[in-house]
């Protein structure tokens, strides 16, 4: 039971990342025309993904601010769902760490007991709340994978 639920989990992980991922986002921007309708304070030559995923999350929720949820839900029917799985099959959106879950979760033994999965502990955090670095590792089935430092 413990192994669907964790299956579950990452399936809707999966479908919340590729929703919220700047790439998916700017892909439906492109598709949809959107960006010949921007208007911005100074040129751009190209939009970056960034960009359209911007420009696609204001029209959403100037949508749900105009008219409400449901309007939204139907463009997302219309525009996104079609193309999930599409989306998570092309894993170029899948950020290092929820690539490293995903393989831990493969190892779990066959014996249908609980999956392994990577813990995180922070190992120090170095200057001010503003700029403040942190050191993580990460460990599997007991055992230190990696180290890395970075902010928030």
């Amino acid at each position: 039971m413990f192994v669907s639920y964790i299956s579950s989990f990452l399936t809707f992980q999966l479908l919340r990342s590729s929703l919220v991922n700047n790439r998916t986002q700017a892909v439906v921007c492109g598709d949809l025309g959107m960006v010949q309708f921007a208007i911005y304070p100074y040129f751009k030559v190209e939009l970056k993904p960034k960009d359209k995923a911007d420009l696609l999350e204001a029209f959403l929720g100037a949508l749900y601010v105009d008219k409400d949820l449901g309007y939204c839900r139907k463009f997302c029917e219309v525009c996104f769902f079609p193309r999930l799985q599409d989306f998570i099959m092309n894993q170029d959106w899948n950020d290092p760490k929820s690539k490293l879950q995903q393989c831990c979760l493969t190892l779990r033994s066959m014996d249908g007991g609980e999956p392994d999965i990577p813990t995180y502990k922070v190992i120090e955090c170095k200057g001010p709340t503003n700029t403040r670095v942190y050191t993580v590792a990460v460990y599997f089935q007991g055992n230190r994978l990696a180290v890395g430092s970075g902010h928030r």
